[in-house]
């Protein structure tokens, strides 16, 4: 396959200049690398087996790279040589041997491990008296040890080794700028002599010398030289002798010597004339090579030119087209004749250059602006000067006629947009601003006024954009800035930044632009490029470029890439459409955004950080909670923990160490009943000294999408949950756990290859997020990283072969990576978008190509080498040129066959792209659709379905389509009534089985192959909101939670599963079971506080009373132990207490004088006090349900409390680390000899209880990736159960034991 790379010159420090690799015949680019020079690449070689690519600098040390171009990597770089360095050859014998030459000075070079090293050229007697003279190009002969250079002298040097052996003097007069191997004949040069002589194999004598004169064209050539002699700058050998020349000509010289020239332009300089025939497909050009040049465009090619002794700086066609107005750099202006080019008319009169030149409408009189401030009329019929424009100050850049020819407008440096009257050029002051759009002007090539106020880019001046044209009707206006680029707006162009439509092709300035007579052609010319560009204006197109940003509709037309006679292309095989862009300043989606695509756009990961990512319990803010110091010590006694003891001596010891009267607990044995007493036989022996994490209820849903997989056994799903991922076996229900990660995961992978097998990549927030890449059946971690992105990763895709992954960042603006994760190397990495990406996937069986889509946005990429190629996508118009559809923001994506994308948009239509063009859309939900995928010749959407009010339609949110996005069949889900399900995540397997995961955090999967299936809830959880209430069952395996997502939740250990789910209407905040476990008490955050009836066995939650006494959130709610009264604080400090005893709430005492919240509760075993914990330290005792605050310290210590979860006290003094936080500790819960705790870093503690020491030893287990808010051992101690604030998610741990023999080691 043939390869070419080209590099690109900016002479410009600090710049990264490129090299691109790419298919001549395909016309794609294979790599773009960069990162290792600045300033420019003088050149540039492929070694033998095309595998490496060297490139050398124009940086002080011409510092040269060797590249595995393919991989986009660096191999190795060293300084070049102290001097220029013309040519880099790679030796054709040996692939880890080149050649540089340049300024006195040839180097051997050998690439050796990761580096190269060099020997210098020895020129010795070889070269003669003149000693060393510049090496300008090379090339190898038959054998590694022979090359030839070409000497700036005009001589061929033969070098053997390193040693110069021979000298071939005078081989050209002047220097010897190429040279090329005939195979197995002989050599061809060229030199500044224009002649291209062939050599036999040993420069003995020339075979046959060709002369590249005008003489020697062939009848059919499509071009004339423009210099004779001219330089030959370059040589190459196909079937013919292909000559470059110093005059942008591209010559074919035949066997018998006869010359074609298919391709030319200008030659070195800038160029600024531009003007197109008022009648006929043809421009003309001028620059600083002093030629006039006349281009057909029918013909592609130069018809006639001419040179001048001047450098030529702009020039204009008159209205009949007989004639050419040129200005020149010193001041002067010539009128030619237009069929030959001679002069009519030389106008010697200002000394600096002419700026711009305007004929009148009706070809009587010209106006010339100059440098030098003025504007010259003259009467073409007298050639005499008739009026001079005088009011500017500044140089003059643009002159444009009013139709009647009675009115000039000029543009000056200074930003001055004056009026003169013609001819005499007396200034009008008269003219408002907003009279200048409604006169008639016969062109408009300015750049200022009220009209053209949209076409500045912000951070501007006045040079920055430097020509523009309106099209005959007056609707589109072309620009040309220093930017490089074309734009088109709609005219007029009002109010700042306003939208357009942008065109690259030019490496410069972009000097002129020019509309041909009838709009069907725009003209563009770059300044240093020399270069003329022919775009094809299309009046009915076909196509539209969709925008790649938040972009509303534009109707400025398109233009595309056609091809031109000038150097800036060749003959193509087919019309290439040029590639445009719209600009970023676009109206927002015209229909508004979906609640839950608005929800995702606007998500701010940067509050859901944690503080402490780093997992360390020194917390960053170092507010030191108040010091008991100076107080009386309470310590406090807590009911025993009711386990089977028999040894007395250890119930003495266990006393002793908690604390407890020995008479409470002789009273606590006495009074449990049966069945206590044979629970306890389920309970662990001795004290819990370690935590397993046994299972996890919830998925991370609610903002995120395509983030649930099957593995390779079928049997095994993986999904997200918090800071955890979460492999889930879905027959045995059991789940193992990868743990690495230290906040929320919001992306995932699975690539299940034949190399890579069940391998996982999870990405997570933090202000450094990091990627990890882990195997599922081992959790072992096999790469992380991390250094591209900020704030998250919110999107991972393995390519084919498993061995790139693709990720996305959720930093504005918004970065794509490549990496190879084996290495953790970073092989790509580019801004994607200034708005939001929602999902980029890899093509599958592809390494290169993926898409990406979001806020309006849909782009096409490909990995070349070191760097991401865009592709923008193309969207079809139907035949009176209006579009089929319009860009939408786009959600999910998918791949079928023949190179064909699906695409999810916001409003339920499924967008399908033959490679990048729009063929048709599929209306396939009614709501966005948020995830896609593609099996076994199907495609899986899932979608947010919403009931409308009052209807009664079935819901159907999960659908699957053949490749075809015909006969869509629903998938039915068996869900509680609702009115609306929104899938934010599908996947199939290949046996059928399709998961769903949805919003609400609940997972389904679905038999597709299984007619008659039921969807199989296989993970319940709670929907996006806060999770803080959690209670445990009194006697069962149990527990009840409660979210913000307004669903109260029975869970059952026993099933792993969910009992009963119930929807209570509004956000909850705390939950407390009664003592029989068949009442619930439930606070609300509006300050609400209801009571649920539970029945186990009917799995129901009945609604009992409701009562409202405060406007705040409930914080906290406890039913007393005899099941009489609840007290329930809130977040406005105050306390109430209530009779229950009819299963109504009756408010019977409050507390009010109370100085903060109150964050924990806990009741007396005779239900006669309740202990507060409030938020400013303080611990309070009150006698129920009075409020009565109770201080007598003798009263105080013979409470024996019923439960213990405060987090501050003398018996607590050990949870709390050095220097922590005021409120970095949540909650708390003790139970005979343990207590356990969860703080703000999402870390669930283990400590001995009491632990009355500052700094006690603790077990710290991660998982959770927010606060963790709530933590209770269930009723057997088996079990302890921790919620996460906002990662919704319920962790179950498995409590082991430690025999109490060992106890009285531990103090």
């Amino acid at each position: 396959m043939n390869y070419v790379a080209t590099i690109f010159f900016k002479n410009q420090i600090g710049r990264d200049p490129p090299v691109h690799v790419w298919d001549p015949i395909k016309m794609q680019t294979s790599s773009i690398l960069k990162g290792e020079h600045y300033r420019g690449i003088s050149a540039v070689g492929f070694s033998k087996n095309g595998k490496w690519l060297a490139s050398v600098g124009l940086d002080d040390y011409r510092t040269i790279v060797i590249w595995d171009w393919k991989k986009g990597e660096k191999l190795a770089s060293q300084r070049g040589h102290n001097d220029k360095i013309f040519c880099l050859r790679w030796n054709p014998h040996d692939d880890d041997r080149f050649v540089t030459v340049g300024v006195k000075h040839i180097k051997f070079w050998t690439k050796a491990g990761g580096g190269m090293t060099s020997k210098q050229g020895v020129f010795g007697k070889a070269a003669g008296k003149q000693g060393k003279q510049n090496q300008m190009c090379v090339v190898f002969g038959k054998t590694a040890d022979i090359c030839i250079t070409g000497g700036g002298d005009g001589c061929i040097y033969i070098w053997a080794g390193t040693t110069l052996t021979k000298k071939v003097d005078d081989a050209h007069q002047g220097p010897l700028f190429a040279i090329t191997v005939v195979q197995d004949k002989g050599y061809v040069t060229g030199g500044k002599d224009s002649k291209v002589i062939l050599w036999d194999p040993e420069f003995n004598k020339r075979i046959k010398i060709y002369e590249l004169t005008n003489k020697n064209l062939a009848p059919y050539s499509r071009g004339i030289l423009t210099e004779e002699p001219t330089a030959v700058r370059a040589v190459t050998l196909t079937r013919r002798i292909i000559v470059g020349t110093r005059g942008g000509e591209i010559c074919e010289i035949e066997k018998d010597g006869r010359i074609r020239i298919p391709i030319q332009g200008h030659a070195e300089g800038e160029m600024w004339g531009l003007s197109t025939h008022p009648k006929k497909y043809e421009i003309c050009t001028v620059s600083d090579d002093k030629t006039v040049r006349i281009w057909s465009l029918q013909d592609r090619r130069m018809i006639r030119f001419k040179a001048f002794q001047d450098l030529l700086r702009t020039c204009e066609y008159s209205q009949s087209g007989t004639t050419i107005a040129v200005g020149t750099k010193n001041g002067h202006f010539m009128i030619l004749n237009e069929a030959d080019l001679n002069i009519i008319l030389t106008v010697q009169h200002r000394n600096q250059e002419v700026s711009d030149i305007k004929f009148s409408p009706d070809d009587r009189h010209l106006a010339v602006g100059t440098h030098d401030n003025f504007i010259d009329i003259y009467n073409v019929e007298t050639q005499k000067r008739v009026g001079i424009c005088k009011a500017n100050s500044s140089y003059i850049t643009h002159i444009d006629w009013e139709s009647k020819g009675k009115l000039i407008m000029t543009n000056s440096g200074a930003k001055e947009q004056l009026f003169y009257e013609a001819p005499r050029g007396t200034r009008i002051t008269s003219i408002k601003t907003t009279d200048i759009e409604k006169m008639d002007w016969f062109t408009w090539t300015g750049v200022l006024g009220l009209v053209c106020e949209g076409i500045w880019p912000p951070a501007t001046d006045v040079t920055d954009v430097n020509s523009t044209d309106l099209t005959k009707d007056k609707k589109i206006l072309a620009t040309g800035d220093d930017f490089g680029l074309v734009k088109l707006f709609d005219f007029p162009v009002k109010g700042k930044f306003a939208k357009f439509k942008r065109y690259t092709g030019h490496s410069a300035h972009v000097t002129r632009v020019r509309w041909t007579y009838d709009n069907s052609y725009l003209i563009s010319i770059g300044g240093r490029d020399v270069a003329a560009l022919v775009w094809k204006h299309e009046h009915n197109t076909v196509v539209d470029i969709v925008p790649s940003s938040s972009q509303g509709k534009t109707t400025v037309r398109n233009v595309r890439a056609a091809p031109t006679t000038t150097a800036a292309t060749a003959i193509p095989i087919r019309a290439e459409r040029g590639e445009s862009d719209d600009s970023d300043n676009t109206d927002s989606e015209e229909e508004g955004y979906d609640s839950d695509v608005q929800h995702d756009r606007s998500m701010d990961y940067n509050a859901r950080i944690l503080i402490n990512p780093v997992r360390s319990t020194q917390d960053q803010q170092k507010k030191p909670r108040p010091s008991t110091t100076g107080q009386k010590p309470i310590r406090s006694k807590v009911k025993p923990s009711q386990r089977k003891i028999n040894d007395e001596v250890a119930l003495v010891k266990a006393a002793l160490k908690s604390s407890i009267g020995l008479g409470f607990l002789s009273a606590a044995h006495e009074n449990s009943s049966p069945d206590e007493v044979l629970d306890l036989e389920n309970k662990p022996r001795g004290r819990i000294v370690d935590l397993e994490l046994e299972h996890i209820h919830g998925y991370r849903g609610f903002d995120c999408r395509d983030n649930l997989f099957y593995l390779a056994d079928n049997e095994s799903i993986v999904y997200p949950a918090a800071g955890t991922c979460v492999v889930h076996h879905v027959r045995n229900c059991t789940q193992k756990f990868y743990k690495k990660h230290t906040d929320d995961i919001i992306s995932m992978a699975v690539h299940n290859g034949e190399k890579h097998g069940n391998i996982v990549a999870s990405g997570q927030i933090g202000e450094n997020p990091t990627i990890h890449i882990w195997n599922a059946q081992t959790r072992e971690t096999l790469s992380v990283l991390s250094g591209k992105h900020k704030r998250g990763v919110c999107s991972l895709s393995f390519s084919t072969s498993g061995k790139l992954l693709l990720s996305v960042g959720v930093d504005a603006p918004y970065t794509i990576a490549v990496w190879r994760w084996e290495g953790g190397i970073n092989i790509a990495c580019t801004i994607g978008s200034e708005e939001r990406i929602f999902r980029a996937l890899f093509r599958p069986n592809s390494d290169t190509h993926f898409v990406t889509v979001g806020v309006k946005h849909l782009k096409f990429w490909s990995v070349a080498g070191n760097t991401l190629v865009e592709k923008k996508a193309l969207i079809t118009k139907t035949e009176d040129g209006k579009r089929s559809t319009k860009m939408q923001t786009m959600l999910s994506i998918a791949f079928g066959s023949e190179n064909r994308t699906y695409t999810g948009s916001m409003t339920g239509l499924v967008f399908i792209w033959r490679v990048n063009t729009l063929e048709r859309t599929v209306i396939a939900h009614t709501g966005p659709i948020f995830s896609m995928f593609s099996s076994d010749n199907c495609i899986v959407t899932g979608a947010k379905d919403k009931r409308s009010l009052g209807s009664t339609r079935a819901l159907n949110p999960v659908k699957v389509w053949d490749y075809n996005m015909e006969n869509g069949r629903s998938i039915k889900l068996d869900l509680p009534q609702t009115d609306t399900i929104c899938a934010r995540s599908v996947c199939r397997n290949s046996q059928g089985k399709i998961l769903i995961g949805l919003k609400t955090s609940d997972i389904i999967q679905v038999d597709d192959k299984s007619s008659g299936s039921r969807s199989v809830f296989l993970v319940f959880g709670h929907g996006e909101g806060q999770l803080w209430a959690l209670s445990p069952h009194p006697t069962e395996p149990m527990f009840a939670t409660g979210g913000y997502d307004r669903n109260l939740v029975i869970w059952d250990m026993s099933t792993k599963g969910l009992v009963v789910k119930h929807d209570m209407g509004k956000e909850i905040r705390s939950v407390s079971f009664d003592v029989e476990g068949t009442l619930l008490a439930i606070g609300f955050k509006d300050g609400q506080i209801g009571l649920v009836g539970f029945s186990k066995e009917k799995k129901e939650l009945i609604d009992v009373d409701k009562s409202r006494e405060r406007n705040a959130a409930i914080t906290c709610i406890r039913f007393s132990p005899n099941k009489k009264l609840l007290v329930a604080s809130s977040d406005n400090f105050s306390i109430d207490f209530f009779d229950i005893q009819q299963n109504k709430l009756t408010r019977i005492g409050y507390v009010t004088h109370i100085d903060d919240v109150i964050l924990h509760i806990d009741w007396s075993m005779n239900s006669q006090y309740i202990r507060t914990s409030t938020a400013g330290y303080q611990a309070l005792i009150f006698r129920a349900p009075i409020g009565e605050e109770v201080k007598n310290h003798e009263e105080i210590e013979k409470i024996v409390w019923d439960s213990w979860t405060s987090t501050f006290g003398d018996d607590v003094n050990g949870i709390w680390p050095k220097d922590a936080k005021k409120d970095h500790i949540n909650c708390a819960h003790a139970v005979s000899s343990t207590i356990v705790t969860g703080d703000d870093n999402g870390a669930v503690n283990l400590f001995k209880f009491p632990c009355p020491e500052p700094g006690a030893e603790r077990k710290t287990f991660y998982g959770h990736s927010d606060n963790v808010t709530n933590v209770r051992f269930l009723s057997n101690e088996r079990y302890l159960v921790s919620l996460g604030g906002d990662d919704c998610c319920i962790f179950v741990w498995k409590c082991i034991a430690k025999a109490n023999s060992d106890d009285h080691d531990d103090d």
